[in-house]
């Protein structure tokens, strides 16, 4: 199993990870030969399915058997190293490799068995003086996914799309705002071609209403064909 990857620009990979964070920070990571699938889910909350392809990366291996990894993690010591080497004056790639530490013994029933934790190790170099650079060097710890677990990751089909429109980031905190109507059943979102949403629900009997004053970007059907043919740079993030 080998897992490499270099970026010189983290925009799309943090731009996903901002937004699943603002939601949850546990994720799983999907390493597939030409993508990776950022998956966010819990029983009780909505699933966060976000895609990153490969273009994206100045490097991308993924070599395993099933041509597929899966790594299980916590998001935001990744997503603060992306924000600080974006700020940084970089010399170098952003480079992400999957790597076992030394073996430790854990007991289990009586006896030991010695595991080997997983991580993933970042680093980067950025430039201190004219003459002298730092290499800055993270680890992460992850859990790999295995066998039938990975698998039965898929990610939920879309029927019938009739508007596509860009969650830019700053609508985080139009989502946040509804957060604690969470326990209600039913919450109607409603959105039309303008780019103007609104979120509509019941609670204790009263209607409550809430628009976001902003207008978002939206694409008719047909450009939605047309940027998934040409647009393969471009990362999708879906909620369900």
């Amino acid at each position: 199993m080998k897992l490499a990857l270099k970026l010189s620009d983290v925009g799309n990979f943090k731009r996903i990870l901002g937004f699943v964070l603002s939601v949850r920070k546990q994720c799983i990571f999907k390493f597939k030969a030409n993508e990776l699938n950022i998956i966010s889910v819990d029983r009780e909350s909505p699933l966060i399915w976000g895609t990153i392809g490969s273009a994206n990366f100045s490097r991308f291996d993924v070599i395993a058997k099933d041509e597929c990894i899966g790594l299980e993690l916590n998001v935001e010591p990744l997503f603060q190293i992306m924000k600080n080497f974006e700020k940084a004056p970089v010399t170098s790639d952003l480079i992400i490799k999957l790597q076992r530490g030394e073996e430790s013994n854990t007991p289990k029933d009586n006896s030991s068995k010695r595991k080997r934790p997983v991580f993933l190790h970042l680093s980067y170099n950025e430039d201190i003086t004219c003459t002298s650079e730092i290499s800055h060097s993270f680890s992460i710890p992850v859990s790999l996914l295995r066998g039938k677990l990975i698998e039965r990751i898929q990610m939920p089909p879309i029927h019938n799309v009739e508007l596509i429109a860009d969650m830019n980031q700053t609508l985080i905190s139009f989502f946040m705002r509804i957060e604690r109507y969470k326990a209600i059943d039913n919450i109607n979102v409603v959105m039309n071609r303008l780019g103007e949403i609104k979120i509509e629900l019941k609670d204790e009997g009263k209607k409550i209403s809430l628009k976001w004053k902003s207008l978002l970007d939206t694409c008719s059907p047909e450009e939605v064909d047309a940027l998934t043919r040409t647009d393969t740079e471009t990362p999708a993030t879906h909620v369900a």
